[in-house]
């Protein structure tokens, strides 16, 4: 079987993809949202959170591997934080949020 080759020419191909896209990113969002709206996604969240030591310096003197290493963990843990702030609900963020500073967590 030979699989019709993507023409970015074609408005029905670029149509087709664009549909495609919407429906996993819409998907993508569902899914977020139900794990955000579960208290445990809440807590695996704050877990990755302090994993990715988003409020630890990645500051490392001397050693540069070691804080772009931080600095990596620390990016990771931007883009999970602007996921949540974008897609979460106010409440699923205050949630987060509340882990995150809570000293016996």
């Amino acid at each position: 079987m030979t699989r019709k080759r993507y023409d970015p020419t074609d408005p029905e191909q670029v149509a087709v993809r664009q549909e495609v896209e919407t429906l996993r990113n819409e998907q993508r969002k569902a899914d977020w949202k139900w794990m955000l709206d579960d208290p445990r996604g809440k807590r695996i969240m704050v877990d990755l959170l302090r994993q990715f030591r988003l409020f630890a310096p990645s500051y490392v003197p001397g050693d540069t591997m070691a804080m772009a290493f931080n600095e990596g963990m620390r990016a990771s843990s931007a883009v999970l934080t602007n996921t949540i702030l974008t897609i979460g609900s106010q409440e699923a963020v205050c949630d987060i949020l509340k882990g995150l500073t809570d000293p016996n967590g």
